[in-house]
């Protein structure tokens, strides 16, 4: 097996665009959603290396909150 070409963390700081196995930005599609309560798993998959992994999300908070007037 040979290394990856991004850490976690390198991944994390390019945003996820990146294949962590062979570092390729243009051909990495992505696929299911699994979500867990606050938790949520993204299937990703690389056309040029045919790696494949999970990109995890974790709930931070909500923004934009519009409640109805009360009548």
């Amino acid at each position: 097996m040979t290394e990856p070409a991004l850490t976690p963390e390198q991944y994390v700081e390019q945003a996820g665009m990146a294949c962590p196995a062979c570092g390729e930005t243009r051909f990495v599609e992505l696929g299911k959603t699994k979500a867990y309560g606050n938790l949520v798993e993204l299937t990703v998959w690389c056309n040029e290396c045919k790696a494949h992994w999970l990109d995890v999300y974790t709930l931070s908070g909500y923004e934009n909150l519009v409640q109805p007037e009360e009548e």
